[in-house]
């Protein structure tokens, strides 16, 4: 039993042990939010105890505990809990009292198991007290001074808590102008007052605080502390107006006091003193002695009965509210009764009209009958807004005898565009007469008002400007006139001989007489004389690449001009046809059928080819923003000396083939050129012709030459035998294609390319392909591609009829959509969704005469999408149905440029077709006509 009781014993002994092994001490944890906590911290207390609230935690069954501080300097913290709770834990409410000096304090606070100090838990608790804990009366000063009141006092009373004494020094911030320290700048010690007295002697009302701070530093106190520090000065009553005319008739003004967001409601008194002595001034209501809640009116009137018109008389109105005066200052101009003219004396003119041109006018008074004292006059702008109208003199002390003037000025400086009116009041004795006056203000920038018409060249030239607006006189003067032509700068009279052909662009300018000026550039074309713009007569060559500066392309041999390097930014490059050691062109070549590639190196704005002996006129032969290969064909006229001049606007190389010429015929008939409603005798794409056939599907492969006999088309009707093609070529690519040939049947495939698709895309050029045997031709794909053909025209013999020549025109732009230079159809806005706009090519002021017999237009035409899809645009002559054919696309937004001859439809005019919203670019290079 005892063995047995032993054992007990011994289990009993050690359970406790178990229960509070380290393992369970591990289960006491301190929690707030949720956050275990290891250290407590009290940084700065205001009030005289401050405590934070926890939650002791434990992972099993109710536990008794209790808490126990310990410090290191005085009994500043203690610790309380609310007993022994459930599983959940403890509420424990840990607190300080901060009557302490500033600096840091450091402590414990220890929870434990009753009887067992093994299980402690120990959190450090730090108090740091930078600055004393404070009781300040009051914690602001506010004080106001209004209209001569004492001067206030305020005092500010401050201890530490717990009555701890403290030493200080008191100052006041900058700007505290309207208050001062009287006693109690420093001091030591448990209680301390501060003394202020605050003045608004010479401070001007500002209805609202000035504001500034106390500041007390505390001996051992990092921070000061600042009160702030006010003082409201009223500015008591407005009196608006403080000072009045009463001129033209009026007699009578009102005048209101209105008091200010801080005054208090008080009275006030007003009286009338003249100048003169005279009781011409009086007030209604004359005094009023009530308490004015808030704003007051009292009218100023003057009575002319007994002054004499024409003197201006002077008074004052005094206002007195409390103790604040205000004197309003009185003018007054007594008038004459108005009449329609003035007896003995005759006044002219009777009214005045101003304007740009003309801003002062002079009246004249002449003597009649009767004789007066003097006369004057005044200057009314009663529509502006403001003092557009005045006199000199506005008056004259001098008897009027035999004849007086004045001059009306008037100014339209801060005038919008309109019209104005005004009156000017003549006054002799008690007499008046008015003069209307309207004053026209234009605008103020002079204007250009004619353009430039073209010329030829060798030629007389004249032209004899015109503006408008500003204030003339006129100057003018230039930059960029063809050489030979001059402007006189003062009759803007334009004149003289030019002797070169081309497009240039002359910046005007005309300037006023008050210096205000304008620039307008003009394009003036200067055409080659009529003598020899001949009819030309079209002569097919064999395919031939005259031009390219690729060296690694350039195994023929090219040198010069013609050859390597590529073309730099700006370089414009003269290139002499007879010089070419692979085209046969021969001297009497009058323009050259050219198919003009490009191939960047970087983005390129555009490439222009023209004759060698005219200016660049402004024309893109081809251009390529994205920098990609692009094609284009071109009928360029060629120069004196057989020389062509190409311009590039950045690094660019070129390839240059010739496929055919023109030569300048008289009477003799030659190739004449055919245009026909754009029909498509070539369709690959399976979608859409079917069935297949010689002219439809199947795909062209890689590598494949095709050959299609033209005239069998069932699509076009066409002669057996022409010489050449105008055509639309569109390569539909089903990936890259480097090149595309088309030539004339019969002889081997040419060192050429038609057309160009490097990217993959979708892209047209026209082309003019000479006809072989029976009119076939010969497509070869370098790759897998689609390809349509549309004919728009064809050269063959003249038939005396129908026949078509061609005449040369300097390259010259037609129309921009992009650009406010360009007006009526020819301009902005962009061309919308499945929009047609007619173009009246023979009514352009930008570009040379177009006779009414051109039959057909060599056009070129930019399409600038922006980035947005436009499948294709078609230009038709006008009254004709809409083809099925293209003259370009840009499936992918980009901006590309191709040529087209195009027939003249209803006038001569032609229309032009967007799928989708583009701005468009046109421009002429010469136009067929018999």
């Amino acid at each position: 039993m005892e063995v047995l009781m032993c054992s007990r014993q011994v289990v009993l002994l050690f359970a406790p042990i178990l229960l509070f092994s380290a393992e369970a001490f591990a289960q006491f944890r301190l929690v707030s939010g949720g956050q275990t906590v290891t250290q407590i911290a009290f940084n700065d207390p205001d009030g005289p105890l401050l405590s934070q609230s926890f939650n002791l935690s434990w992972a099993t069954g109710p536990v008794d505990f209790w808490g126990t501080p310990f410090t290191r300097s005085g009994n500043w913290l203690e610790v309380t809990s609310s007993g022994t709770t459930g599983p959940s834990g403890n509420s424990v409410e840990v607190r300080v009292r901060p009557n302490l000096p500033p600096g840091v304090y450091s402590g414990n606070v220890v929870f434990q198991r009753p009887g067992n100090p093994a299980t402690a838990l120990t959190i450090p608790v730090i108090l740091n007290m930078t600055r004393y804990a404070l009781t300040i009366d009051p914690p602001a000063v506010y004080r106001y001074y209004s209209n001569g009141s004492a001067n206030p006092t305020a005092s500010v009373n401050f201890s530490s808590n717990y009555g701890l004494p403290l030493s200080y020094t008191a100052q006041l911030t900058a700007g505290a102008d309207f208050v001062s320290i009287t006693s109690g700048s420093a001091g030591s010690g448990v209680f301390h007052t501060i003394h202020l007295t605050f003045s608004g002697i010479g401070l001007p009302p500002a209805d609202t605080l000035y504001t500034a701070y106390l500041q007390i530093t505390i001996a051992g106190q990092r921070d000061p502390v600042e009160i702030p520090v006010s003082l409201a000065i009223y500015s008591g009553y407005t009196v608006t107006p403080t000072s009045i005319t009463l001129s033209g008739g009026q007699t009578s003004r009102s005048v209101t006091l209105t008091p200010s967001s801080l005054t208090p409601p008080s009275s006030y008194l007003t009286s009338a003193v003249t100048a003169i002595g005279a009781s011409w001034l009086s007030v209604t209501p004359p005094a009023s002695i009530a308490p004015v809640p808030g704003p007051q009116t009292f009218s100023i009137t003057a009575n002319p009965s007994g002054l004499t018109a024409g003197f201006t008389y002077m008074g004052s109105v005094r206002v007195q509210t409390g103790n604040q005066i205000q004197d309003i200052a009185v003018a007054f101009a007594p008038v004459a009764s108005p009449g329609s003219s003035i007896t003995g004396y005759s006044v002219v003119p009777t009214a005045v009209h101003l304007d740009g041109g003309n801003l002062s006018q002079v009246v004249t008074l002449s003597q009649t009958t009767a004789t007066g004292p003097y006369f004057y006059v005044t200057a009314v702008s009663t529509d502006s807004g403001g003092s557009w109208l005045s006199t000199n003199p506005s008056s004259s002390a001098n008897a009027v005898s035999g004849t007086q003037s004045f001059v009306i000025y008037a100014n339209p400086s801060g005038l919008s565009l309109g019209t104005y009116t005004g009156i000017v009041r003549i006054f002799i004795g008690t007499q008046l007469q008015t003069i209307p006056v309207t004053l026209t203000v234009p605008d103020p920038t002079p204007r250009i008002t004619t353009t430039l018409p073209g010329g030829i060249a060798g030629s007389p030239y004249s032209q004899v400007l015109q503006a408008a607006n500003g204030r003339p006189p006129y100057t003018w003067s230039h930059t960029g006139l063809p050489d030979g032509l001059a402007l006189d700068p003062n009759s803007g009279s334009l004149f003289g001989f030019t002797p070169k052909a081309g497009t240039y662009r002359a910046a005007i300018t005309v300037r006023d007489s008050a210096q205000s000026s304008s620039t307008t550039t003009f394009p003036i074309v200067i055409q080659r004389p009529q003598p020899h713009i001949h009819k030309q007569s079209f002569v097919p060559l064999p395919p031939c690449r005259i031009m390219e500066t690729r060296p690694e392309y350039n195994f023929e041999g090219r040198s010069g001009p013609l050859g390597p390097p590529f073309l730099t930014a700006n370089e414009t490059r003269t290139l002499t046809l007879s010089s070419s050691t692979v085209c046969p062109i021969p001297s009497t070549a009058s323009a050259l059928i050219l198919n003009v590639t490009a191939i960047p190196r970087g983005p390129l704005d555009f490439v222009t080819i023209f004759p060698g002996d005219e200016s660049r006129p402004d024309f893109r032969t081809v251009s390529s923003p994205d920098g990609q290969i692009v094609a284009n064909t071109a009928v360029v006229p060629v120069g004196s000396g057989g020389t062509l001049k190409v311009f590039a606007s950045a690094n660019t190389d070129l390839i240059i083939d010739v496929t055919g010429y023109m030569v300048r015929i008289l009477d003799t008939q030659g190739v004449a050129y055919y245009p026909v409603t754009p029909c498509r005798a070539i369709e690959t794409r399976a979608e859409y012709r079917n069935p297949a056939g010689p002219f439809g599907p199947p795909t062209l492969n890689t590598g494949e030459t095709r050959r299609f006999r033209i005239p069998e088309s069932p699509h076009c009707s066409l002669p057996a035998s022409p010489s050449a093609y105008s055509a639309t070529v569109t390569v539909v690519p089903q990936g890259p294609l480097p090149y595309l040939t088309a030539w004339p049947s019969g002889v081997s495939q040419p060192n050429v390319s038609s057309i160009n698709s490097f990217q993959g895309r979708v892209v047209a050029n026209h082309v003019i392909i000479p006809a072989g045997a029976n009119g076939a031709i010969d497509v070869f794909a370098f790759d897998r591609t689609d390809i349509i053909v549309d004919i728009t025209g064809y050269f063959a013999l003249d038939d005396g009829v129908k026949g078509l020549y061609y005449y040369p025109l300097v390259q010259c732009r037609l129309a921009n959509t992009e650009s406010i230079a360009f007006t009526d159809t020819f301009g902005p806005p962009q061309l919308g969704t499945g929009a047609t706009r007619l173009l009246p090519l023979l009514h352009s002021t930008k570009c040379p005469a177009i006779p009414a017999t051109a039959k057909a237009y060599a056009l070129n035409v930019t399409a600038l999408p922006g980035g947005s899809p436009m499948p294709f645009l078609t230009l038709f002559p006008t009254g004709q149905p809409r083809p099925n054919a293209s003259i370009l696309n840009a499936f992918e937004g980009q901006t590309i440029t191709n040529s087209a001859i195009v027939a003249a439809g209803t006038n001569g005019y032609v229309d032009l077709f967007s799928y989708r919203p583009t701005h468009v670019i046109v421009e002429i290079s010469g136009y067929f006509a018999r």
